[in-house]
């Protein structure tokens, strides 16, 4: 079985940061995985969250978290 761990979305950044300095740029990283060169500058500038084919090509996956609760401040 595989281990597994959850990354903050500086992690997440820092790989892909990674990944398009191994391309390159940022545009050829883009063509790469099948994605305009915009959104993923979007994702970088923290504009835009990550989707499925950044996180496909990163080989991760969304963790969907519990839902936000509150309490009530007496």
């Amino acid at each position: 079985m595989a281990t597994t761990y959850t990354l903050s979305r500086f992690d997440v950044l820092k790989k892909l940061a990674r990944e398009i300095e191994k391309a390159g740029s940022l545009r050829k990283w883009a063509l790469t995985i099948g994605a305009s060169a915009a959104y993923v500058s979007d994702v970088m500038l923290g504009k835009r969250d990550p989707g499925p084919k950044i996180l496909t090509a990163l080989k991760l996956e969304k963790v969907p978290q519990a839902p936000q609760s509150y309490r009530k401040v007496m």
